[in-house]
């Protein structure tokens, strides 16, 4: 189920690359290609499934390259101590090209809620600000828990929480991609008396951010108009 969700996750990350008239004009193969290549690739789609995120996947294998790929990051570097003060208690960091951010769901939820704490509206609209004034950039939102039994019910209204906040303060819903991926495991390589064996380890419910360029700021980079700004 889990893979199933990234899968999905997939699908919506890489039509947020498109417009909605050009992904529904193109057949699924067509489709699969472009979640191939705008979602990270295949390098990056394995890299996450690995890991266990879709968004360092995401992140990892959606780089530019080269020049523009460079300027793309610098861009991005600008960003982190500015969205480490919007979203308290964060983990800011470069990955790839992009920006990757971790953030216990407490800090934003109720426990085994979908409901906004009162200061989550404040840090969310601090942090679509500074998504409004950076329009080259998108955003994908992966929620996770382990609290429950219901998690992938649990983390999706969580992730549409997030993504509907985020629009109520002018941030355009093409630009958004929000997934629930449930459980919050990941697979840990331990050394036992036994010899190796992988176990899956519970990580804290959090959320996850993964901010990255799209054609506006790729064409913009490509074309030298981003070292300019």
């Amino acid at each position: 189920m889990k893979k199933v969700s990234s899968y999905i996750g997939l699908a919506l990350i890489a039509a947020i690359l498109l417009s909605c008239a050009e992904w529904n004009k193109m057949n699924k193969t067509e489709q699969g290609a472009v979640i191939g290549a705008g979602a990270g690739g295949a390098l990056g789609t394995i890299i996450g499934a690995e890991s266990g995120n879709t968004l360092i996947g995401l992140l990892i294998g959606g780089v530019v390259g080269g020049a523009a790929g460079a300027a793309i990051g610098h861009y991005m570097d600008r960003q982190k101590d500015e969205i480490a003060k919007e979203l308290p208690g964060a983990d800011v960091r470069r990955v790839g090209e992009g920006l990757h951010i971790t953030c216990p769901s407490d800090s934003l939820f109720y426990p085994n809620s979908a409901k906004l704490v009162p200061q989550a509206q404040t840090r969310l609209r601090d942090f679509a600000y500074t998504l409004e004034k950076n329009s080259g950039e998108n955003v994908a939102i992966g929620a996770y828990s382990d609290s429950v039994k219901s998690a992938e019910q649990l983390t999706q209204a969580q992730a549409d929480a997030i993504s509907f906040t985020l629009q109520k303060y002018a941030i355009a819903a093409s630009r958004i991609a929000a997934v629930g991926y449930g459980a919050a495991s990941t697979q840990a390589d331990t050394t036992q008396a036994a010899g190796d064996s992988s176990i899956a380890q519970k990580e804290p419910d959090h959320i996850e951010f993964a901010i990255f360029a799209n054609r506006k700021l790729k064409d913009q980079a490509k074309s030298g108009k981003l070292e300019q700004q």
